[in-house]
Formats: C-alpha cells, sequence, structure tokens
C-alpha cells in the first residue's frame, strides 16, 4: 500500500504584547465616576505594542540613563566632543528624534523621559507624582526584577522637589545636600557632571545588577566665560573655533559633559560591565539659553523652524550593538517604553504615552501647544496648517484622528495624576 503524507501542520504565530490582563468592562461595571469610566474606555481602545525581535534583548543588563542639561546635536563633535561623537555615531541611531520643551523646562523633560506622561498644565507634574502610585516609575520597575537603583544630581538635591518624586520612582537618590557634597565640590555655578562621575560610581558599580540615572548640570545656561564655571574650564579647548561667545562658551559646557561620559566608560571598561550595560542620553530641553541666530551658526538644521528646534539627539550605546540606523520619529515619550521592552519588563504599554521605539505603532511627536509631527507630516496648531513630508495622499480624516489622540493623551496623563489611576487599577 502507499504511505499517505501527512500535510505539515503550519503553526500560526501567535503575536504576543506588552500588555496586563485589565479587566476594563468590570472597572467600567464598579464606578459611576465619569472620568474614571471616561480613562477605562480609552486605555481599554489604546492598541498595546507587540512584542519584537528587540525584547529582552537587554535582559538582566545594566542601565545608566543620563538626563543631560540642555544637550543638544550641535554639542556632538568628533574633535570637541568625542566620546558623545562616538556614541551618537554608533549603536542604535535614531535620526528623527524629539524633544519637545514644556512650561517647566528641566522637570517636564526629565518627567516625559522617566515616565512617558505628558506634563499637566499648570503645575509641576513630577511634584504632583510624588503623591501617587507611580509603578511605572524606572526605579519602581527595576527594583522588582532585583536591581539596585540610583539617582543623582549634581545641583541642590531638593531642587523640583526631587528628593519626592525621584523616591517615589523607586530611586536611592543623591544631590548636593543630601549626600553628594561630601563627595564632590558642589560650590561651583554650574558644578561639574565629571566630578559627578568620579564621586557616584562607587555607589552601584559592584552591584550584579544596577539601574542607576543621572540629572547633569555643567551644561546649565547662561553661556558666557565670566558667570559660568564650566564654560571657563574647558575656555581653552574653545577659544580658537569661529563662532559667537555664546557658541563657545556652550560647546566647553558640553565639554564637561563629554570628559564625565568618557569617565564613564572607562569605570565600566575597567570593571568588565560595559559590554553588560545600555547607555542612554537625552536632552532635557534645548538649550534655550542661546539665540536661534547663535544655534544656526553651527546647526545643520534650521532653528528658527518651529518644529526643527526641537530636531536633537537620543543616545542609546551598547559596544556590542551593531549600528542599527532608525528614521522613524519619535521623541522623548518613547524612550521608556522602548526601554522597558529592551529589558523584558512586563508592563502594559497601552497605560503609557510613548510607544516602543521598534514596534509597528504609529509614534507622534508631541509638542506643548499641542502641534504635532508623525512619520506622514507636521501639524501645526496654531495656523491649522498640515505640512505632509510623504509622497503618498493623506486620508481625509487623518489630520483630526492624529488632533484627536493627540487630546487623549493630553487629557489621559492628567486624569493619571489626578485620580491616582494606576492604584485604582491595582497595578502595584
Amino acid at each position: 500500500y502507499i504511505e499517505e503524507k501527512e500535510e505539515p501542520v503550519i503553526k500560526e504565530e501567535t503575536k504576543e504584547y506588552n500588555i496586563y490582563n485589565i479587566d476594563f468592562d468590570k472597572l467600567i461595571s464598579e464606578t459611576n465616576d465619569k472620568n474614571l469610566i471616561s480613562m477605562h474606555k480609552y486605555f481599554k481602545s489604546v492598541e498595546p505594542t507587540e512584542k519584537n525581535k528587540y525584547t529582552g534583548l537587554f535582559k538582566g543588563k545594566n542601565l545608566i540613563f543620563i538626563t543631560a542639561e540642555a544637550f543638544d546635536t550641535i554639542a556632538i563633535d568628533k574633535d570637541i566632543t568625542p566620546t558623545l561623537y562616538k556614541m551618537a555615531n554608533n549603536s542604535f541611531v535614531f535620526n528623527n528624534y524629539y524633544q519637545p520643551l514644556y512650561p517647566v523646562s528641566t522637570s517636564d523633560g526629565e518627567y516625559m523621559n522617566l515616565n512617558s506622561l505628558i506634563p499637566k498644565e499648570g503645575v509641576w507634574s513630577f511634584k504632583q507624582t510624588s503623591k501617587i502610585s507611580m509603578p511605572y516609575g524606572i526605579g519602581n520597575m527595576f527594583n522588582k526584577e532585583g536591581y539596585a537603583s540610583y539617582g543623582f544630581h549634581n545641583h541642590n538635591y531638593n531642587y523640583y522637589d526631587r528628593q519626592k518624586s525621584h523616591k517615589n520612582i523607586g530611586l536611592k537618590y543623591y544631590g548636593c545636600g543630601n549626600g553628594l557634597e561630601k563627595k564632590m565640590n558642589c560650590k561651583h555655578w554650574p558644578n561639574s557632571d565629571k566630578e559627578m562621575i568620579d564621586a557616584t560610581t562607587n555607589y552601584y558599580i559592584d552591584n550584579d545588577k544596577f539601574m542607576t540615572y543621572y540629572m547633569t548640570v555643567s551644561g546649565h545656561l547662561n553661556y558666557n566665560f565670566s558667570g559660568n564655571n564650566m564654560a571657563y574650564r574647558n575656555k581653552n579647548k574653545v577659544k580658537d573655533l569661529k563662532y559667537s561667545t555664546a557658541i563657545k562658551a556652550y560647546l566647553a559646557t558640553q565639554i564637561e559633559l563629554d570628559k564625565s561620559i568618557e569617565k564613564l566608560l572607562q569605570v565600566l571598561e575597567e570593571k568588565g560591565k560595559l559590554n553588560d550595560t545600555l547607555i542612554v542620553i537625552a536632552p532635557d530641553h534645548y538649550p534655550y539659553g542661546l539665540t536661534t541666530k547663535q544655534m544656526n551658526e553651527i546647526s545643520t538644521t534650521d532653528r528658527n523652524d518651529k518644529f526643527e528646534k526641537f530636531h536633537t539627539t537620543l543616545i542609546m550605546y551598547n559596544p556590542n550593538i551593531e549600528k542599527t540606523v532608525v528614521d522613524k520619529v519619535i521623541s522623548s515619550l518613547d524612550i521608556l517604553p522602548t526601554i522597558y521592552n529592551l529589558y523584558g519588563l512586563s508592563f502594559d504599554s497601552r497605560l503609557l504615552m510613548g510607544r516602543d521605539i521598534f514596534s509597528d505603532n504609529e509614534h507622534i511627536v508631541i509638542l506643548s501647544d499641542r502641534s504635532w509631527i508623525t512619520d506622514k507630516g507636521k501639524y501645526n496648531s496654531v495656523t491649522k496648517e498640515f505640512t505632509n513630508t510623504t509622497n503618498e495622499e493623506i486620508e481625509e480624516d487623518y489630520i483630526d484622528r492624529i488632533n484627536m489622540i493627540v487630546n487623549q493623551r493630553y487629557s489621559m496623563s492628567s486624569l493619571i495624576i489626578d485620580n491616582n489611576y494606576y492604584k485604582k487599577i491595582g497595578i502595584e
């Protein structure tokens, strides 16, 4: 007899998402609160991000996340800031990264970087979160995985009430005034990022797994050589450049940041930890201590443009990552979900306002006046003008649809704070 060959069974790959099993229908049925009902309905409707080939790439590895004061693409130069140049042009390279400026400049920049929420208007959002449950705060997420999580700032520890907000997101936090002043000179203005690195690596470097956050200050305005200690300190390295004094002073402050990162890489290398550490460097905001005319002396894009002003550099560096160029339009809100996916952490992507950079989801850069940028174009909320940046026609309701998403993310970010929402839905 002839043996019949069985057809091979082709298994459909089941898609996996970064999502929790939250019963929003049950939550809706249990409340009469209109705000909560609208939130439950909204988050139920959000498309989660799919796990992808980058999920868990850094599982169990170390993380150093730096929010760098007034860091910008114009600070990156292979001769002036060689370490930043090397990192920005290797590993993951993001060509269309935007860091919008919100009213509480540095604090709002940190807030978006570390929480993936849009700042609430009229308040210090990060300070507000110290009163509510923040399970998705970066320290809290890594602490659950057995990491030692630290935060450092080389200026007054209680500026913007960071001692409350940073502790609440799970960081053991030190600044000038609660310990750091014993380890470094906190009397300059601004203080040295390099001295901060020298003073702090001992806190965490010998842990099996660490997550360390730095908020730098060397790059702070004003950009001159008389009142800015960091500019004065590095003046010799910029004195012959053919730029205005303000640009030279700005670059001199960024040299101090570069020296600090160089030292950090050196310590990691010496301890055999560099290959097992991802280093993320994001600005808090563009250097608004410079005029657009000054920035344009050195910028390759026109900083008079409403959108290009915020077009800057995000660094995600690890020496083992092959150079990977990413062209999609992304912003500071997207950093946190990207990190959580890279580390294979368990989170519900619907509850954050950014999206994992490596996901196929739509990415939207949201400016503080609700203007926006997507892969399809730029919308100016003041003039109501849309500039199509593709060769395709966009669907008729596209602008309305993105406007609606932007408005929803704005209101949901505020409502999360106002309603202690993560706690209400039982996320620990």
